[in-house]
């Protein structure tokens, strides 16, 4: 049996494309791989006009 964790990681929009913090969402991932959670998906999420607005990481690790 597992147990799951959904973040969702917004974004600042530029002005051509959004302005997206690699560095920050793999400290998510790596701090959450400390605890024990694996990353499954991640998902990209549309806002107005078809705009890049957030990801959401979904994880999941063994429930104790």
């Amino acid at each position: 049996m597992y147990e799951y964790k959904v973040i969702i990681k917004e974004f600042k929009q530029g002005f051509v494309k959004p302005n997206v913090d690699e560095r920050e969402i793999e400290k998510t991932i790596n701090t959450m791989a400390e605890v024990g959670y694996e990353l499954v998906t991640i998902t990209p999420n549309a806002g107005e006009y078809g705009r890049m607005m957030s990801y959401t990481l979904v994880f999941k690790r063994e429930k104790k």
